[in-house]
């Protein structure tokens, strides 16, 4: 079963450490989900679903009213909360926190005799299917990456010695800035559509053309390029579609596959593996 599945399970079950250790390790592999970061939140204060959130707010205002101390604070200001409002793709989410807040300003307000304000979320809609500079700049890259394999593909064969290295420098420095872009816009939560294919295509293609001038030249240092650019191909390919998703990090690499998904928010909400925590009953399914 999937960290997802066992994590709602624990959290049915009331095993909150389980539930935060196997629903932070799904976050690895699905940062952008919002009922995720809900049941995260959940998962933070310890509450089995959302009725029960609902009642223990209720209670608390409802002493903190009648005892003369002030509002208590709810876990809608929290960063779970805000991401998971920020990611859902209906209003569900914050269609409950604006009636669970309607309610306690209510309770207040019979209690103490004033309204009480509450924070409400606004979160910017994405533009989706806008092109974005990361975009932009990895095609650029590739786009590149393939006129520098090109014109060391000449220089091989033509025999120009300044046009072969040049081509080779262009070639390997864009190669290099292609995967560094992949990684900082997968941390950033900005998936680039068809850069990793584009990018093994580009390493093939190149690294293909290479050894056959290579060969019909004997030029070693193009041939030893070639190998590079294929095995690089091959390892692209490899790590795209032999790891497990989500999963990677569950061994030896853990801890810098929790950085990598905590620093993956489309809003920049930062939040502490450490400070997950909390979760029970929780019964939406968003597997």
């Amino acid at each position: 079963m999937s960290n997802m599945t066992d994590g709602k399970k624990a959290l049915a079950a009331g095993d909150f450490e389980l539930a935060r250790k196997k629903l932070t390790k799904a976050l690895d592999g699905r940062p952008n989900d919002g009922e995720l970061w809900w049941a995260l939140m959940l998962c933070k204060y310890r509450w089995k679903n959302d009725g029960e959130m609902e009642t223990e707010l209720e209670a608390q205002f409802v002493q903190a009213a009648r005892s003369g101390a002030p509002a208590p604070s709810t876990p809608f200001d929290s960063v779970y909360c805000k991401n998971a409002l920020a990611y859902s793709v209906s209003t569900k989410r914050r269609d409950t926190v604006a009636r669970i807040n309607a309610k306690l300003s209510g309770i207040w307000e019979e209690e103490r005799g004033k309204k009480l304000k509450l924070t409400e979320h606004k979160v910017k809609a994405s533009r989706s299917g806008t092109l974005n500079i990361a975009a932009i700049v990895t095609y650029l890259i590739l786009i590149a990456e393939a006129i520098g394999a090109g014109v060391a593909v000449y220089g091989v064969y033509v025999y120009v010695k300044w046009a072969q290295i040049l081509g080779l420098a262009v070639f390997a420095a864009c190669a290099v800035a292609w995967a560094v872009a992949g990684r900082m816009s997968a941390n950033k939560g900005a998936k680039v559509k068809g850069a990793y294919a584009l990018g093994a295509v580009v390493l093939l293609v190149g690294g293909i053309a290479l050894a056959s001038v290579g060969f019909a030249t004997a030029n070693r240092v193009a041939l030893i390029s070639a190998a590079i650019a294929v095995c690089a191909a091959a390892l692209a390919v490899t790590v795209r579609f032999t790891l497990p998703k989500g999963n990677t990090a569950n061994n030896g690499g853990r801890s810098g596959g929790n950085k990598r998904s905590e620093n993956t928010r489309q809003r920049r909400v930062h939040v502490k593996r450490s400070d997950v925590g909390r979760i029970d009953d929780y019964e939406d399914t968003f597997d």
